[in-house]
């Protein structure tokens, strides 16, 4: 029988920082993040404090780390709904059943928020915090400019601006449904992102519309402009 083949020290050291960070979600998720410590992460993963502090910096580093790792998977999972369902049509309707799949994502809110009220007395978790939401932000806008091309159209407003938009509204929504499912349906972001798609793809025809005419009225006005000048000479 073919003994197993020995972990490399690269290999090793990715495996126990999954294990911390797999250690972390669960202790999170149970006592939030002020209520964890690093022993006991350290420890349902089954490692010490030393092999803790040989991976991370402290709990608010792991806690990053933790928010990389499910912010690049969750976005790796909208690409490749947005890549196979290029109709936006059907990426909402594959949308749905992604968010369904996913189940409640209310702990991972209380979470989040709790961190974001630390981040805001602290500075240095604040920037690196406003660091990820930025990178965040600019899926959403390459989201949003995907959907625009898909139906031939221009987005009517700068991509950053649509992003922070987009952004916002997830983030909102996912509290108010949070707060108050029995009212506000658990896909209310993804009815909004249908909506707002309709409505800036119609602003945007129209927009396109009036600086066609514009375009157009100047083109006239040069030659009536030219014309006079000719007569004249």
């Amino acid at each position: 029988m073919a003994r197993p083949r020995r972990l490399t020290r690269e290999e090793s050291r990715g495996e126990t920082r999954r294990r911390l960070l797999d250690a972390a979600e669960q202790v999170f998720a149970e006592r939030g993040f002020h209520g964890a410590s690093i022993e006991e992460i350290a420890g349902r993963a089954g490692f010490s404090g030393g092999a803790f502090y040989s991976n991370f910096e402290d709990k608010q580093d792991l806690f990053l780390a933790l928010f990389d790792r499910r912010s690049e998977a969750q976005l790796a999972q909208v690409a490749e709904l947005m890549r196979t369902n290029p109709a936006p049509a059907d990426f909402f309707a594959a949308l749905r059943g992604w968010n369904v799949r996913r189940g409640n994502q209310r702990g991972w809110l209380m979470l989040s928020l709790e961190f974001v009220l630390y981040a805001l007395r602290h500075p240095k978790a604040r920037l690196k915090l406003a660091e990820r939401e930025r990178l965040g932000r600019r899926g959403y806008a390459q989201g949003a400019i995907a959907q625009h091309e898909a139906l031939g159209v221009s987005p009517p407003r700068p991509p950053e601006q649509l992003g922070l938009i987009l952004q916002a509204l997830d983030q909102g929504f996912g509290l108010q449904e949070s707060i108050d499912p029995e009212t506000v349906p658990e896909d209310a972001f993804i009815d909004a992102l249908d909506f707002l798609l309709k409505a800036s793809v119609a602003l945007a025809e129209k927009e396109a519309k009036a600086q066609t005419g514009k375009s157009r009225r100047e083109t006239v006005q040069a030659g009536r402009h030219r014309r006079t000048t000719s007569q004249r000479g």
